[in-house]
């Protein structure tokens, strides 16, 4: 008979949604209905991870309290029971983590059963008997965690696998396991000795004592916040956190430039009061650019942000390498030169193959360049010459005999630019452009507007000078300015500035008099406009402040964070080949290795071993002189049931469930008699497998197509599928099922031509994808040899578009087996490794397109470096994998009849 599993009972009970309804609107008592419901549950989920009653009574109390104040949080009130579970599990493990050097877990389980037998129980406590727990504290932690999800939660094979990241099979593996080594002890009890566990009856009475504690003011707050990250979307309240993470550093620059306020003078309120407003003009241009940022990446695709915003970005460079022609300021230039090293890499990451890295290159640079300019501009606040006007700043002091006159001189467009330069490099003009024969001179704001030098001079109103070539000044004080100086003299209780005229006046006879002076007196003609020594503006020179140094230092960390990143999260072209190495080990390399790690002395703390590394479904068999006895044995112990079902649908069942083993199996990994003698009779398998009903074997050949939590995408696995139909493929009982629901499911993950599948993970639209398909995850390579594979075991090759696909392969490929997307996208997984190169060369194997590839027999198989093995210790062997890998990927590939045989 089949070994049917209990049916999981509703993890939620029919009232559990008006319960929670009511609770958040305020009738707290209510909540002890939950907690009376779900404390059975509870306690026994923390019993069983921590195997001491004390704790698990804390962790089941500890987490009732959480979820009262994180009640607010559950998207489905009627889930309390599911979400009070989980909330109980990481607790118990938190709790565990707390009292690891008070208890270990297999002591706390011993000790409970001591215990048992020389105390009576507490009152209200119903502790399994004793058997129970002496038997379970021999269960390895990850059998013991499957027993209290299946039996205690009473969750589903498909939910309790999902719950601990594992494949349905393996957790049937795990049970199957676990059953077994407690049957002797335990047989009929198991089931109803684990139902029975029931929690201390004060558990309900220190809940609800504790509430009102939780709900603090504090608690309040944190109620609050989740209830608006409840009830806006999930990107919407992502989006907030990321604004609130922002505001840490918005209050450093802030504090920043108080600190630089402090160092003017006492009697300069004007310099103070102006940069007070640029300051706060500044940090709110940051927090409106960081936001826009913000919300432009999260709803554009990346390459299409970085390219809005380099156009914008670069719109700037162009404008200011137009006002370089008259402002040669050195800050104007690095400033400048800072914003091309934005600029350039953004527009750069709007063409498709672009490496990401590039980009945090160019934000070091530009932190880099800042860090130069900060101590050595100092903050004047007064670039403006009216400003200087109000300040009374501007002086005329009598000619000498000997000057001259610009205007005895030929005014030519040289000669105005000339005087135009002269002004700029003290950072009095801003702007220019030509009205007819006149150079207009746009001045700086009294009060600048950060990052306003795109829009058009004359849209804003700007003050500006006119010099003619008859050697006339114009000036023109703008309305803008002259509303901030009146604003100033209020705030600063200064008299009221004069009129425009006056100023006006006085600006275009200082200006006319430095234009007389400054060809021979550049030094008087400075003193006219205002420019003297820094020194009487500020109590200590501005390169030595505290804030100075700050800034700089902070801009350099920056820099170098921002490059170490680059190189940590992105990786670097696999076309360099630097950080890359051909040519894997050999078999004896490899056994000498693995030798040297298991007689290493102390025993390795991670000790290599295949049934750890191997996977049979996605990576080639080894040959059987690579394995040691030692190790065959430990690796079909790994994955093979004690015993065999004698019914023949049950051991059918049972082998199509152990899919490692028929991948090794079919491998010819494996000696003849180390098949199982349940494998031996074909025909018994097949009658069996003819026996199983149509449900079951959906389940097992149809993968499960699981959405993602909080994503609009789902991803189906195969990778468990496959040996599973390679097995019926060779018992020859394939064609006698139905795989039209497998076929379909395969065929919709297809990436069409430029554009992104909706279902499954969201690969950005990339001509260099079209063809491949997408299954698990952003590994295309990968997914496409298992849909192959499917598709070829179900002889429906015929039904994709074959040359599509053979060209998005081809694509890829760099030459001499690399494979890998220009630039290597990090939001891709095919980053040029052996694994791809074996999914590349079996597609295309699949598809007869080998011929198709000029230098089949120069293919490397690549891997890390920090992966060969002798630089590997044998402290770490297990980080020895990806070399042991890529020789595999070699044998198999080169031992194929498609290419003639090399040996490893």
């Amino acid at each position: 008979m089949t070994e049917t599993l209990p049916t999981p009972s509703p993890t939620t009970t029919p009232n559990d949604a008006d319960t929670v309804a009511a609770v958040r609107a305020g009738d707290t008592d209510r909540f002890q209905e939950l907690v009376e419901r779900h404390a059975d549950r509870v306690y026994a989920v923390a019993w069983c991870r921590l195997g001491d009653r004390t704790l698990a009574e804390e962790a089941a109390q500890e987490a009732f309290i959480l979820g009262f104040r994180r009640l607010s949080l559950l998207g489905h009130a009627d889930r309390f029971g599911a979400w009070i579970t989980a909330i109980a599990r990481r607790t118990a493990i938190n709790l565990g983590l707390r009292h690891r050097r008070e208890l270990s877990k297999r002591q706390a389980w011993a000790e409970d059963a001591v215990e048992s037998i020389a105390e009576p129980p507490l009152q209200g406590v119903d502790e399994p008997d004793l058997d129970l727990p002496t038997a379970l504290q021999a269960l390895p932690p990850i059998h013991r965690e499957c027993l209290a999800l299946f039996y205690l939660e009473r969750q589903s094979i498909t939910a309790a696998a999902a719950s601990l990241n594992i494949s349905e099979s393996a957790l049937k593996v795990r049970l199957h396991r676990a059953r077994h080594a407690l049957r002797d002890l335990l047989a009929d009890q198991i089931e109803s000795n684990l139902a029975t566990l029931r929690a201390p009856t004060r558990l309900v009475r220190s809940v609800m004592l504790a509430l009102p504690a939780a709900a603090t003011p504090l608690g309040t707050l944190g109620t609050l916040a989740a209830t608006l990250a409840q009830a806006l979307p999930f990107g919407a309240s992502l989006f907030i956190l990321k604004i609130v993470c922002q505001l840490p550093g918005l209050f450093l620059a802030h504090q920043l430039g108080r600190m630089e306020a402090r160092n003017y003078r006492q009697d300069d309120t004007f310099r103070r009061l102006v940069h007070g407003r640029l300051h706060r003009r500044l940090l709110v241009f940051i927090g409106v650019t960081t936001a826009s940022i913000m919300l432009f990446s999260a709803t554009m695709p990346l390459r299409a942000f970085a390219g809005v915003f380099g156009a914008l970005s670069l719109a700037s460079v162009l404008q200011g390498l137009r006002q370089s022609r008259v402002v040669r300021h050195p800050g104007h230039l690095a400033t400048t030169l800072a914003l091309a090293l934005i600029a350039i890499p953004l527009c750069a990451m709007a063409w498709p193959g672009t490496p990401f890295w590039i980009l945090s290159v160019g934000q070091a640079g530009f932190f880099l360049v800042c860090s130069w300019i900060i101590p050595r501009q100092p903050p004047r606040m007064d670039f403006s010459l009216f400003a200087r006007a109000f300040q009374n700043s501007l002086e005329s002091p009598p000619a000498p005999p000997s000057e001259a006159d610009p205007r005895s001189r030929p005014m030519s467009r040289a000669n105005l630019l000339d005087f135009a330069r002269f002004l700029g490099r003290q950072m009095l003009v801003e702007d220019w452009h030509w009205e007819q024969q006149t150079l207009v001179l746009t001045l700086p704001k009294v009060t600048p507007v950060p990052f306003m030098q795109l829009v058009p001079p004359r849209w804003l109103r700007t003050s500006w000078i006119c010099l003619e070539p008859s050697g006339t000044v114009h000036a023109k004080l703008g309305d803008p300015d002259a509303l901030e100086l009146s604003r100033i003299a209020r705030l600063s209780e200064q008299p009221a500035p004069p009129a425009a005229a006056h100023l006006e006046s006085h600006v275009a006879h200082a200006v006319h008099r430095a234009w007389c002076l400054y060809a021979t007196h550049p030094d008087r003609a400075l003193l006219v406009l205002g420019v003297g020594s820094t020194e009487t503006l500020f109590q200590a020179p501005h390169e030595k402040t505290a804030s100075t140094r700050l800034r700089v230092w902070i801009l350099r960390l920056t820099a170098v964070l921002v490059v170490a990143g680059a190189f940590l999260f992105f990786p670097r072209s696999t076309t360099s080949g630097p950080d890359l190495a051909s040519n894997p080990p050999s078999a004896e390399a490899i056994r000498s290795f693995l030798d040297r790690a298991a007689t290493h002395t102390p025993p390795a703390s991670f000790p290599f071993r295949w049934e750890h590394a191997l996977d049979p479904s996605t990576d080639p068999c080894p040959p059987r002189n690579w394995f040691t006895p030692g190790e065959r044995a430990s690796l079909l112990s790994s994955i093979l049931p004690a015993t065999w079902p004698t019914n023949e649908a049950d051991r059918a069942l049972t082998a199509l469930l152990h899919s490692k083993f028929l991948a090794l199996w079919l491998g010819n990994a494996l000696a003849p008699e180390e098949i199982p003698e349940a494998f031996r009779d074909q025909d018994a398998l097949r009658r069996g497998v003819r026996a199983l009903s149509p449900d079951t074997l959906k389940k097992l050949l149809i993968p499960l197509d699981h959405p993602v939590q909080d994503q609009p995408y789902r991803m189906l696995f195969v990778r468990e599928v496959v040996p599973r139909l390679e097995w019926l493929a060779h018992l020859g009982v394939l064609g006698e099922l139905d795989l039209e629901p497998l076929v379909q499911a395969v065929l919709q993950s297809q990436i069409p031509h430029g554009a992104s599948l909706p279902m499954r993970w969201p690969v950005p639209p990339n001509h260099e994808l079209d063809g491949l398909f997408v299954l698990m995850i952003a590994d295309p390579l990968r997914d496409t040899r298992d849909a192959l594979r499917i598709l070829q075991l179900a002889g429906r090759l015929e039904s994709l578009d074959r040359e599509a696909t053979i060209q998005g392969i081809l694509r890829l490929h760099r030459g001499r087996g690399l494979f890998a997307p220009k630039g290597l996208d990090p939001s891709l997984l095919v980053q040029g490794q052996a694994t791809h190169t074996l999914a590349a060369w079996d597609s295309l194997r699949m598809l007869q397109a080998l011929d198709r590839v000029r230098d089949l027999e120069t293919w490397q198989f690549r891997f890390p470096r920090y992966t060969a093995l002798d630089r590997v210790s044998p402290d770490q062997p297990s980080a020895a994998w990806p070399a042991i890998q890529a020789a595999l990927i070699q044998r198999a590939v080169h031992s194929s009849p498609s290419l003639p045989p090399k040996g490893v």
